[in-house]
């Protein structure tokens, strides 16, 4: 998965940003995994919407135009 590159290098690259910003601010995992959580949410409903709107649909009705 993506997120396993995609964790870590966040995690650095946001750590040497905030390291040259005079007013710094606390940043550490927990800020990575909840934003990592955030996102995890966010695609499984989108997904899952498109499962039921799709699901609940009649196949005829699809077919009939094609």
């Amino acid at each position: 998965m993506a997120i396993i590159i995609a964790a870590p290098m966040s995690f650095f690259v946001n750590r040497l940003w905030i390291d040259n910003i005079p007013n710094q601010v606390s940043f550490g995992w927990g800020t990575v995994l909840l934003g990592t959580a955030m996102m995890l949410i966010l695609a499984a409903v989108t997904i899952l919407s498109q499962v039921f709107k799709v699901s609940r649909t009649n196949p005829v009705e699809s077919l009939q135009y094609e």
